[in-house]
């Protein structure tokens, strides 16, 4: 996977911050992706990237998905 804004690891990754695309069905600020079309057609409609950052360097992300729209509060406040 590529370092860029126009994803959204990394959008996450560049950031140094969690990123939440509420509503895939509607999301237009990231390139086409055969990843988002897949979650798309399985069902998925929100996404949380969360990027793993050790020693001040993005190690890795944690993608979490999820049917419904939104994240609750509870969940942004632990990202």
């Amino acid at each position: 996977m590529r370092l860029a804004d126009d994803n959204v690891v990394g959008r996450a990754a560049m950031r140094g911050q969690a990123i939440q695309v509420s509503d895939l069905g509607v999301a237009s600020d990231f390139a086409p992706s055969a990843a988002l079309d897949a979650l798309r057609r399985i069902g998925f409609r929100a996404l949380l990237a969360v990027p793993l950052i050790r020693e001040q360097r993005v190690i890795g992300a944690l993608i979490i998905r999820k049917r419904g729209i939104y994240f609750a509060m509870l969940t942004l406040a632990f990202a």
